[in-house]
């Protein structure tokens, strides 16, 4: 009778392929990006990550993005400069890693966070409505709030990206 793997022994089963990868980490002269797709091919054929597309509108930034600042609207406002000037490219954006919203308080508190992050951003971040958000951001979220401020029509004051003062 086939039992599918638990995340758990699915961890285990891939634990030193992935400690592997942890130690080759550690050398300074190791190249992050190409680790990073190794980890997450291996993640992949171990049954721990997938990809799917996602939709901007509903993937907020993850709280532990970036430890103190978690994004910067002026370099999502950076990047849509960046759109219009050089255009969108989606194979840019192919190997972004989100994590679902988990069903528990911690992802109400992800979300929260989102919200208070548009709150102080006065307004040059698209607004989060509670409940939207299915997943957040490890990667490309800078990316992905630029699109999300496109969608949204933010305000901006930059005449080559806005019209009526808005995205």
């Amino acid at each position: 009778e086939y039992k599918p793997l638990d995340p758990r022994a699915r961890a285990e089963r891939g634990r030193g392929r992935i400690e592997a990868l942890i130690a080759k980490n550690d050398d300074p002269e190791s190249p992050l990006m190409s680790l990073r797709d190794e980890l997450y091919e291996t993640f992949q054929e171990i049954g721990l990550a997938q990809s799917v597309v996602a939709l901007c509108t509903k993937t907020g930034v993850h709280p532990w993005n970036r430890p103190t600042s978690k994004l910067d609207p002026t370099e999502v406002h950076g990047k849509i400069r960046n759109f219009f000037k050089a255009g969108f490219s989606r194979t840019e954006c192919e190997r972004a890693v989100s994590i679902q919203r988990r069903p528990d308080p911690a992802g109400d508190a992800y979300e929260r966070e989102n919200i208070e992050l548009v709150g102080a951003s006065g307004g040059r971040l698209a607004p989060v409505a509670p409940g939207s958000l299915d997943q957040f951001s490890l990667t490309c979220g800078h990316t992905n709030q630029a699109i999300r401020g496109i969608e949204a029509e933010v305000p901006s004051d930059d005449p080559k990206v806005s019209r009526a003062g808005k995205v």
